[in-house]
């Protein structure tokens, strides 16, 4: 019965709430194996919103080896991500993302197939897990949906400084037809929305930092036509709660601001 009700209002809605799935305690072991994990802060990126404020942003490879990309490979989150999109699944990649007080910027308003399909994903049987390892408020800036925008299909975007958004007459559209969600959250909740939802945040107005990591799984029947920056179907290890907390010694993949894969080797004692 829960796992129906999931499955319908992520495919009714686009979106769907897993509250408390990640307890207090796993919540400060993932900061922590992020916080001793010395090659993440050389490789954040601050990517500009249309009004010149930024957000950081750390991107990995999906076939990378690394404190985030492992906590989307803990089981009980996978199998419930294979019943959502009917098929096999991989980590595409994983990010960190991260708002600064009074000064992070806002995520223009965006469809995330609309990147993907130009990496040759041709069908949107995809989707983005948000694990929130802050709170996540309308001041500091949470993600925001348009419920059901999924269902009108990829639409066009375009560059405004760093990022891809919908013209913005398009949008104003959008906004009078579709409910506009604030996804407010807790440490530990997760957030699945649908490839082609529309979403975006606001600025951080408030004192306190956002912060959350995004993990995104492609389905193994939409397997890239093109060689890209992320990686091609791949047999997805899976691990249990204890073996995502790790230390981990073994290959990170960032992708760069060019989005260049670059490998990073790790020493056994992060």
């Amino acid at each position: 019965m829960y796992m129906k009700k999931i499955y319908n209002q992520f495919h009714d809605k686009g979106y769907c709430f897993l509250r408390k799935f990640f307890t207090n305690k796993d919540i400060n072991n993932i900061i922590k194996n992020i916080e001793r994990d010395e090659t993440i802060s050389s490789n954040e990126l601050n990517l500009k919103d249309s009004e010149g404020y930024s957000s950081t942003v750390t991107v990995w490879s999906g076939n990378s080896s690394d404190p985030v990309s492992n906590v989307f490979r803990y089981k009980k989150l996978v199998k419930i991500i294979q019943v959502l999109l009917n098929d096999k699944v991989y980590l595409y990649h994983a990010k960190l993302n991260r708002k600064k007080p009074f000064v992070g910027g806002s995520w223009d308003w965006h469809q995330d197939f609309g990147y993907w399909y130009l990496n040759g994903c041709l069908y949107p049987d995809m989707l983005s897990v948000y694990v929130a390892t802050s709170r996540s408020t309308v001041e500091n800036g949470c993600i925001m949906l348009l419920e059901g925008s999924h269902k009108i299909g990829r639409l066009d975007h375009v560059r405004i400084n760093e990022q891809n958004t919908i013209e913005r007459e398009l949008l104003d559209v959008l906004m009078n037809k579709f409910k506009v969600i604030n996804c407010t959250a807790e440490p530990g909740d997760v957030i699945i929305f649908h490839s082609n939802i529309l979403h975006g945040s606001s600025i951080n107005k408030s004192k306190y930092e956002r912060s959350g990591l995004i993990g995104v799984y492609n389905s193994k029947h939409n397997n890239p036509v093109k060689k890209h920056q992320y990686p091609f179907y791949y047999d997805m290890k899976l691990l249990n709660k204890t073996e995502i907390f790790k230390k981990n010694n073994e290959r990170r993949k960032y992708v760069s601001s060019k989005t260049k894969l670059a490998n990073y080797k790790v020493n056994k004692n992060p």
